[in-house]
């Protein structure tokens, strides 16, 4: 007798795709306001740094992002001219917002006010790499002078944006030396996210 359909065994459950790995993490990341001012010519100023230096620090990515982005938008005329005046060309940037991408592919993060890491916090919570700081914390002395805060440049004049360059020049020595020992001891990629502090 032939089996009936009763009898059949059930069809096998469809398999579930396999969950795509976490994206590397393997960029340093800089977040300002509108990804218009501070943050893209920080970009410029690190990339042009890590130039210099030996893998893996070589290799790493640097990028740029602001918490309200003024997504499209190239960097302030200012911005483009103050950082043309060290011989660092950032006039083909395009601001974008911080995205949830974005931040999952971020090793380290550095913010120029304490509100953009408040804000930070609140978007992304514990998507954040552990690493997530302000530009300016590692100046020995609570940032010099200067504070550890990036001043707003936008809407000034060409010497206001060439005051915030070089507020965050002062900052590029110390990034640099956090940077190195990171790097240097767990290697490009293998930072781990977590709650940032």
């Amino acid at each position: 007798m032939s089996a009936t359909t009763e009898d059949a065994p059930p069809p096998p459950a469809p398999r579930r795709p396999a969950a795509s790995p976490p994206p590397p993490r393997n960029t340093i990341l800089f977040v300002c306001t509108g990804n218009i001012c501070r943050s893209p010519m920080a970009e410029g100023l690190l990339r042009a740094a890590l130039r210099n230096e030996q893998p893996p620090l070589r290799d790493l990515k640097v990028a740029s992002c602001g918490t309200f982005g003024e997504v499209g938008c190239a960097a302030t005329g200012n911005a483009v001219r103050a950082m043309s005046s060290v011989s660092i060309d950032i006039s083909h940037h395009r601001a974008r917002a911080a995205e949830r991408d974005t931040i999952r592919r971020a090793a380290v993060i550095f913010c120029m006010t304490r509100e953009h890491l408040g804000t930070l916090r609140r978007m992304f919570g514990d998507e954040l790499p552990a690493e997530t700081h302000l530009m300016r914390g590692f100046i020995p002395e609570n940032g010099g002078a200067g504070g550890d805060e990036v001043s707003d440049p936008w809407g000034g004049s060409l010497t206001e944006y060439s005051d915030c360059r070089d507020c965050m020049v002062e900052a590029m020595p110390s990034l640099l030396a956090f940077l190195r020992e990171k790097f240097n001891a767990a290697g490009t990629g293998n930072a781990k996210g977590g709650a940032a502090k």
